[in-house]
């Protein structure tokens, strides 16, 4: 397998756990959205728990990845 599909493949899971997690996916980059803020920066309270946030939905993100198929993860 070269570098090309191992990249392939790695883009394609990507992709697809995207499609499958959209919601959280969504939330995963709001919050990244509000991380990145110059304004929301100045804040370290703030920043401290919109990164505890993204942790939270990482962590359920990698349960329900990791879900055997037909049982779903509690959130």
């Amino acid at each position: 397998m070269d570098a090309g599909a191992v990249t392939d493949l790695l883009l394609e899971q990507s992709l697809a756990a995207g499609r499958q997690y959209r919601e959280e996916m969504a939330r995963w980059l709001a919050v990244e959205v509000l991380i990145t803020d110059k304004v929301a920066g100045r804040d370290t309270v703030l920043q401290d728990r919109l990164l505890a946030l993204q942790e939270t939905i990482e962590d359920r993100l990698r349960a329900k990845a990791t879900a055997p198929r037909g049982q779903q993860a509690t959130p």
